[in-house]
């Protein structure tokens, strides 16, 4: 594969003839990964619980390279030291059962000392539902499953990364839909784009592939950004803050888990509404739950993204 060896610093133009070798170069990278140009893609091993001796034999089988090592403090290990060897893998990167090009390298964290019992794996995610499955660009997509690691998960999109919201528990995860997705339509009345790719990576492991379809982009769109104070009570007021809403109070409705309220005032990006109560979930004083809020424009019975917001009773 060939390299690029000319220096692009901030604003420069980049000439048609860098940007064909920037693109031969992805392509090259692509086939790569897909098994064509000879390079074949290569999926990387679970090391975790292995001692680093095993895991550089793994490695070797698989034809790939050790990356960097370093202990759970954040120390430099020696791989080819002695001592070395019996050390226990705790985390790798890439995650096990990615996909990467023969020869690529794969870091390793390790434990500070030799002996003792391995941790429990992390999870390997697993998705099973996805709310909604047509998206936009900018709204908010619930991902329903198992072995989720909060913020440490990586949600991707046609390969673009999603901005991780929160999530509720191990089972459920809150990401925005990103721009930029390729093949997703950019402009209005666009045509949608089916199948796009949806990956979940934690620490252990990478999800099997779910899809979801992007909708184009609204000429006005609706989007929730921000709910204040987050947690709240039953029978208190929020505050929504986002885009789109209608200026007269009763021209929209926000849904709390499918429990619909009425804003008591509106500008065109706050709503301000009473927490309503019958929220599945709360039946009991003292439970908590967390529920998705969406809002509804009547004119045009558009329904923004979710966000997810923790109520007390």
């Amino acid at each position: 594969m060939a390299a690029i060896n000319e220096t692009i610093n901030p604003g420069d133009v980049i000439s048609s003839e860098l940007m064909r070798k920037i693109i031969e170069l992805i392509n090259a990278h692509d086939a790569a990964l897909s098994g064509g140009g000879g390079g074949g893609g290569v999926t990387v091993p679970n090391l975790f619980g292995r001692p680093l001796s095993e895991a550089k034999v793994s490695l070797q089988l698989q034809q790939l390279a050790l990356g960097t090592v370093v202990d759970a403090g954040g120390s430099i290990i020696n791989p080819a030291s002695t001592s070395s060897g019996s050390l226990m893998v705790l985390n790798q990167v890439p995650v096990a059962g990615s996909k990467t090009v023969a020869g690529g390298a794969v870091n390793l964290v390790v434990a500070g000392s030799a002996g003792g019992t391995a941790p429990p794996p992390p999870p390997t995610p697993v998705v099973t539902l996805l709310v909604p499955t047509s998206v936009r660009a900018g709204g908010s997509l619930e991902i329903r499953g198992s072995g989720f690691a909060g913020a440490t998960c990586t949600v991707t999109l046609g390969g673009i990364n999603a901005t991780v919201l929160g999530t509720s528990n191990i089972s459920r995860l809150y990401v925005t839909v990103p721009s930029g997705i390729p093949g997703a339509p950019t402009l209005p009345g666009g045509p949608a784009a089916s199948d796009i790719e949806l990956r979940v990576v934690n620490p252990g492991g990478l999800s099997t592939t779910s899809s979801v379809t992007v909708l184009p982009p609204l000429a006005n769109p609706l989007a929730i950004t921000a709910i204040t104070p987050n947690p709240v009570t039953v029978g208190k007021p929020v505050t929504i803050t986002g885009t789109g809403f209608a200026t007269t109070a009763n021209q929209q409705s926000v849904s709390f888990g499918g429990v619909a309220a009425t804003p008591s005032a509106a500008t065109a990006t706050q709503l301000t509404v009473t927490v309503p109560a019958g929220i599945p979930g709360l039946v009991a004083p003292g439970d908590s739950t967390t529920v998705n809020v969406t809002v509804t424009r009547v004119s045009d019975n558009v329904t923004s993204g979710a966000l997810p917001l923790s109520v007390d009773l």
